[in-house]
């Protein structure tokens, strides 16, 4: 039985007892389905002249984007509001270069971390897939999204 004990008295005087149903819990999105929303969201929200073959899209971490501001960054690389970063360029190869030289700019002398990548193509947008990008001193790693990468780092 699941729910709560309800107790209590009415006004006559009598015992109330019984069981309330308690609302359930939503289950949760995976990370990466709302990585792909949001992707999608800004790419509606902001269209360009020139129509990208494909685009990327990654949250930053808290520590580095509050350190980050809105706005361009470079051909292709747009820092939205809330450290969610979207880049667009004709290929994937072409999106990890300007993502390499972003994070070259934005990540040097901080501590290493990993985001959750959406790739994804306008030709087939129903078509995706992620990938990890792991970030140490502003060097950029691309991993399969199997496994989330550990960075181990040195004490001191």
């Amino acid at each position: 039985m699941s729910g709560r004990v309800i107790s209590g008295y009415r006004e006559d005087g009598s015992p109330i007892r019984g069981y309330r149903k308690t609302d359930r819990r939503q289950r949760q999105r995976p990370f990466i389905d709302r990585i792909n929303e949001l992707n999608d969201k800004f790419a509606r929200r902001n269209p360009t002249k020139w129509s990208p073959e494909v685009r990327i899209g990654f949250l930053l971490p808290r520590d580095i984007a509050a350190f980050v501001s809105p706005g361009a960054h470079g051909i292709g690389v747009y820092v939205h509001r809330g450290g969610f970063v979207q880049i667009t360029n004709g290929s994937s190869f072409e999106c990890f270069q300007s993502a390499i030289e972003f994070f070259a700019a934005v990540a040097k002398n901080r501590p290493a971390f990993s985001v959750l990548c959406s790739v994804r193509s306008t030709s087939m947008p129903d078509r995706h897939y992620c990938r990890y990008l792991s970030v140490v001193n502003g060097a950029m790693v691309e991993s399969p999204c199997h496994t989330a990468p550990h960075i181990y780092e040195a004490r001191g």
